[in-house]
């Protein structure tokens, strides 16, 4: 994935990591969540996001990855949703060949278990 990012200009190119709803709502709660990690913004109650009710409930949908916890290392929150991205791609490639070998050892479990990290539903 870091290779088709890279060769697409995807990461700083015409083409950036914004599809679907990334770009009105995630980034918009991952700027929100790394400035509440950094003491800048309030983690229980936002009068920019959320309609201004309490941010539990959306905290809780969205934000309570543990990856996330990594924002705080990134300057850029868009380079940290591609990295983020790539990361998770590869752990859903690692954990479905860790399964498949589990269940049946077989010369095909790295075909399948890439096959479904690189599959539409993952990707989109």
């Amino acid at each position: 994935m870091l290779f088709i990012f890279i060769t697409c200009s995807i990461m700083v190119g015409r083409y950036v990591v914004f599809f679907g709803d990334s770009q009105y709502q995630y980034y918009p709660l991952l700027v929100y969540l790394k400035d509440a990690l950094l003491g800048q913004a309030n983690l229980t109650y936002s009068f920019q996001l959320g309609l201004s009710f309490p941010m539990l409930s959306t905290i809780c949908y969205y934000l309570m990855s543990p990856f996330n916890i990594l924002l705080v290392l990134f300057k850029n929150v868009e380079l940290y949703m591609l990295l983020s991205i790539i990361l998770r791609i590869g752990l859903c490639g690692l954990t479905a060949y860790l399964y498949l070998n589990y269940q049946k050892r077989s010369k095909y479990s790295l075909v399948f278990s890439t096959s479904y990290a690189l599959s539409f539903y993952i990707i989109y």
